[in-house]
């Protein structure tokens, strides 16, 4: 879970030095980069490769028993979901919205589906707990925004 959590803050250091790289691309000489390709990659690793990695691993370290993720299951899926935004990130910066980066933003979204699916039948929610319904509702929230670009 240690290498699993620096690559999430990897992430998250990528997408400043992303942040940064569009505020300061105006004012560099010709690069080949195109600013709108960058935005759709910077915008897409922050929420899916910063924000919900570290929600993924928030979820299987405090929701889950112990040793979860050293459980091949959500071990193989974190690591899935990293390649999916590896491809995407790449994607987005070569070729904006393309097939490619689609391919691996609906890859991202089907292990985020797998995940939602083996995290409510591992989990033992407390009785009673408020808790429990909120995050009910976020994954099931989760689940209802991300159909929408599929009926698109």
């Amino acid at each position: 879970m240690k290498l699993a959590i620096k690559i999430t803050l990897l992430n998250l250091l990528v997408v400043a030095a992303t942040g940064v790289l569009m505020r300061v691309l105006p004012f560099l000489p010709a690069t080949g980069i195109e600013f709108e390709n960058l935005r759709h990659a910077h915008s897409h690793l922050a929420f899916l490769g910063w924000v919900y990695s570290a929600f993924f691993l928030g979820l299987v370290r405090w929701f889950l028993p112990a040793r979860s993720f050293e459980k091949r299951r959500y071990d193989r899926l974190f690591w899935l979901n990293q390649a999916s935004l590896a491809g995407m990130f790449i994607a987005f910066i070569v070729s904006g919205y393309a097939a490619v980066s689609i391919a691996f933003l609906t890859a991202h979204t089907l292990l985020a589906y797998v995940f939602i699916v083996r995290f409510l039948k591992d989990w033992q929610p407390e009785a009673g707990a408020a808790s429990s319904g909120f995050l009910k509702m976020a994954l099931l929230s989760f689940v209802l925004s991300s159909l929408a670009p599929f009926a698109i």
